[in-house]
């Protein structure tokens, strides 16, 4: 087999994909901080947009948001919209910055996480789902917030890992 194959983003994405999808539904499920656990999925879109620039991570977004959407019990493509819209504005914020710092993924990771979370309920509600823009809307955001940016020191280093081979991807490199 090609080794050049094997280092494609063709080939890394779905396994990590396919990890991030078990690993929510299993392990991140059964952990939740205030009846609200991290939202991976979204975490890994906000990476590759942070790691491969808007456009791929958008792309990128609407790939990890549709395989969300496989299993949960909401209008389908809602998470797909959401991580998508998420991953291009982290990825066009991350392309305007000059030199981007260490905090910068960090801090991006925590705020991108919680405002996707209010931008799906805020869709959700116009879609006709009920009950999503309460007053515990906040804690949730926070908390998905605070999740996701513990959640994002593993995950932000495999979805890097995941595009590396990405030639486009490595001009935007970030840690």
């Amino acid at each position: 087999m090609d080794p050049q194959l094997l280092s494609s983003p063709w080939v890394r994405v779905p396994p990590v994909l396919l990890t991030l999808v078990v690993l929510q539904l299993t392990l991140v499920a059964g952990m939740p901080l205030f009846r609200t656990t991290a939202d991976l999925l979204l975490l890994a879109a906000v990476a590759a947009a942070l790691v491969a620039g808007p456009e791929r991570g958008a792309v990128l977004g609407l790939v990890f948001g549709f395989a969300y959407d496989l299993v949960l019990q909401t209008p389908f493509g809602l998470s797909a919209l959401t991580s998508c819209l998420v991953a291009y504005a982290v990825g066009r914020v991350r392309v305007g910055m000059l030199q981007p710092v260490w905090w910068v993924a960090p801090a991006a990771t925590v705020v991108a996480s919680a405002a996707g979370i209010g931008l799906y309920a805020a869709l959700a509600t116009v879609l006709g789902e009920v009950d999503l823009l309460e007053r515990r809307l906040l804690v949730t955001m926070a908390v998905v917030g605070v999740l996701n940016g513990v959640w994002g020191l593993v995950v932000r280093p495999v979805v890097r890992w995941s595009l590396a081979g990405d030639a486009a991807a490595t001009t935007a490199v970030v840690r």
